[in-house]
C-alpha cells in the first residue's frame, strides 16, 4: 500500500503555465517521490500548511561553485585577466589552493542553493578528473541533484581522458570553442554524444569575432550554450531555430562588464532560456536575484513587458526538458500529477502576499531564502524552520541531510 501524505496549502502554482490555485491541496506518494494529486479545497487529517504557497523547486544551469574559495579577488581585473585559461588569476588560484578548502567551498554554494529552493545545479568543474572528484566528493551526502560537467585539460586530446570525464562528470563544459581547432571539436562532439555538451559563448565580443557561436553550434554541437550576449541578429535566429538552450548570467555580465545580453531579443524569437549565477567568487550563487536582474534588464527595452510565468520557467521547466531529453531527470520541472515531488515552500506571511495583485510576480520580485520555510526534494524534506519541526508527520518526511532555519 503506498505511503501518502496530504498538504493543505494556501496556493499552489499548478502545471507548465503556472496556474494559480487557491485553498487547495497536495497529495505526495513519499515512497516513490511523486505527486499523486493536488486537489482543489483543504482536506481532514492532512498536514497543515496553509501559510505557504507551493512553487516548484528551482534550477541553477550555470555556476562555478569552486570561485567560491577566493571570493572577490583581483576587482581590478577584467574577465579576461581573471578566468582566460590558463595563466588567469581563477586558474592560477585554483592550482595553489588545497584540495580541501576547494571541497568546503564547493559544500557551502551547494547548501546555500539548497536553503534557496534550488533543486537541481549545473556545474562548470575545472581541472580536468581531479577537478570532477573533488566536485564530486563536496556534493556527497547532499540531496540536491549536483551535475557537474567535466574539461579536458591534456593536449592534445586524449581517449583516456575522455573515458575518465564521462566517468566522473554528466558531460563537457568548455570555457570557449575558439581554443580547440575543428577537428578537435567534433571530436569533443563525438565523445559526448547523449551527454551534455555545453560552451560559454559570446561573452566576450574577441571570442565572438572569432566565430565562436558557429564552432559551438555546428563542430561542437552544443546542446547548452552560456551567455551570447553579443550575439548578432542573423545568430540569434539561427538559434531560435535550434534545440539548444541558452542560459543567461546578467549579474556576472554586468559585474564583468560584458555588456547587457539582448533577453527581450531572445523571448521575441522563442529562444529557450535558462538562468545561472555563473562564477560564484564574484557573484553570489543567489538565482533569487538572478530572476529579479533579468526582469529588470528586460524592460529597460520593453517597459510595458510583464510576462512572470516566462520568467518563472527559465528556472523550471526549461532546463528540466533540456536535461529530460538527454535523459539526466524525469519529468518536465512543474507541480503536476506524476511529477518528482520538488517543492518549494514559501510564506505567504513573509512576501506579504494578500497584498500582490500578481503572485507570481511578487515571488520573482520579492523572494529569497528567508521566505523559504521548507524546500522538498523528492517527496523527501531538505529544509525546514525549526517551528516546523513539532508537527509529528514532519518526521518521517525528513532526508538524512536537513537544513534548519528560522
Amino acid at each position: 500500500m503506498k505511503k501518502e501524505l496530504t498538504i493543505n496549502l494556501g496556493y499552489l502554482l499548478y502545471g507548465e503555465e503556472f496556474e494559480l490555485k487557491q485553498s487547495c491541496n497536495i497529495t505526495i506518494d513519499v515512497e516513490e517521490g511523486k505527486i499523486v494529486s493536488i486537489g482543489n479545497s483543504w482536506r481532514g487529517n492532512a498536514l497543515e500548511f496553509k501559510w505557504a504557497i507551493a512553487i516548484p523547486s528551482l534550477v541553477n544551469a550555470h555556476i562555478h561553485t569552486a570561485d567560491y574559495a577566493f571570493q572577490e579577488a583581483g576587482l581590478n581585473l577584467t574577465l579576461r585577466e581573471i578566468v582566460s585559461e590558463p595563466h588567469g588569476l581563477k586558474h592560477r588560484l585554483l592550482s595553489k589552493i588545497g584540495e580541501d578548502k576547494i571541497k568546503e567551498a564547493i559544500r557551502k554554494v551547494l547548501v546555500n542553493l539548497i536553503s534557496q529552493g534550488v533543486h537541481l545545479v549545473i556545474d562548470f568543474r575545472e581541472g580536468g578528473v581531479k577537478g570532477l572528484k573533488l566536485a564530486l566528493e563536496a556534493a556527497k551526502n547532499l540531496p540536491i541533484t549536483y551535475i557537474p560537467l567535466g574539461r579536458p585539460v591534456k593536449r592534445p586530446l586524449e581517449a583516456e581522458e575522455f573515458n575518465e570525464l564521462r566517468k566522473y562528470g554528466k558531460g563537457v563544459g568548455l570555457s570557449t570553442p575558439i581554443i580547440y581547432t575543428n577537428k578537435e571539436l567534433e571530436t569533443i562532439q563525438k565523445e559526448f554524444s547523449n551527454h551534455i555538451i555545453a560552451t560559454h559563448v559570446a561573452e566576450d565580443p574577441k571570442c565572438h569575432e572569432l566565430n565562436d557561436y558557429w564552432m559551438a553550434v555546428n563542430k561542437l554541437r552544443a546542446n547548452i550554450i552560456v551567455h551570447g550576449i553579443h550575439l548578432n541578429d542573423h545568430e540569434i535566429k539561427d538559434l531560435s531555430n535550434r534545440n539548444t538552450l541558452l542560459v543567461l548570467c546578467p549579474r556576472s555580465n554586468l559585474w564583468f562588464s560584458s555588456g547587457i545580453p539582448p533577453i527581450h531579443k531572445f523571448i521575441e524569437n522563442d529562444i529557450k532560456l535558462a538562468l545561472g549565477t555563473d562564477n560564484a567568487g564574484w557573484i553570489s550563487a543567489n538565482i533569487w536575484r538572478e530572476l529579479e536582474t533579468t526582469w529588470n534588464i528586460i524592460r529597460l527595452d520593453k517597459p510595458r513587458f510583464d510576462k512572470a510565468r516566462a520568467l518563472l520557467s527559465m528556472v523550471t521547466l526549461n532546463p528540466i526538458k533540456t536535461l529530460n531529453k538527454l535523459s539526466y531527470i524525469k519529468g518536465n520541472g512543474v507541480l503536476k500529477e506524476g511529477e518528482n515531488a520538488n517543492i518549494t515552500f514559501i510564506s505567504i506571511n513573509e512576501l506579504d502576499l494578500e497584498y500582490s495583485h500578481n503572485k507570481i510576480a511578487s515571488i520573482i520580485k520579492r523572494c529569497d531564502r528567508e521566505a523559504i520555510r521548507v524546500v522538498m526534494y523528492n517527496g523527501l524534506i531538505a529544509k525546514i524552520t525549526r517551528s516546523l519541526l513539532k508537527e509529528p508527520k514532519i518526521n518521517s518526511l525528513l532526508h538524512s541531510y536537513v537544513i534548519l532555519s528560522g
